[in-house]
């Protein structure tokens, strides 16, 4: 049967269909977990959790988006918020508090994709209760070279009014 040209056309045929069918396959698993999805699971991930994505946002803030509204829990601990910290930032932030003398909560994060600010401000009106005073910060630590050039004009004028 091999040596028939039309079972060879029929299987090559029937290849490439299997070919796309895998590959369907595979785009659905990839989007059934949040880091492996593609724009098109990012946004499914969105409507169901009613997000609205920013113009600005990349794949990645997009992403980190999502896993922070997916895995909201409750109670709120101070061990849960700073693993929802741990996740937003991925551990590149600073985290303390003063609850013994005071209702106070200092976070200072590193963030530099756009939206992951925002999404720092929903985490800490979301988790932290009212009555606590919350300083918050990011910094973003950047390097650059290059030349700067300068220079400098120094005039003197004189104004005179003759009447």
């Amino acid at each position: 049967m091999r040596k028939f040209a039309e079972i060879k056309e029929l299987m090559e045929a029937g290849d490439k269909e299997m070919d796309l069918l895998d590959k369907c396959i595979q785009r659905a698993l990839n989007n059934a977990f949040i880091m492996d999805c593609d724009i098109y699971g990012i946004k499914k991930y969105e409507s169901m959790l009613n997000i609205l994505p920013d113009a600005k946002d990349t794949q990645e803030s997009r992403k980190s988006r999502i896993l922070i509204r997916w895995n909201d829990t409750i109670p709120y601990t101070w061990q849960t918020f700073l693993k929802k910290l741990d996740l937003l930032c991925d551990g590149n932030y600073e985290a303390g508090n003063n609850f013994e003398s005071g209702y106070e909560v200092y976070v200072t994060a590193h963030l530099g994709l756009p939206g992951q600010i925002e999404e720092l401000e929903r985490l800490l009106e979301k988790i932290l209760p009212a009555n606590l005073v919350i300083e918050a910060s990011n910094t973003v630590e950047t390097q650059t070279e290059g030349t700067v050039k300068q220079a400098a004009i120094s005039s003197v004028t004189w104004n005179y009014e003759i009447s």
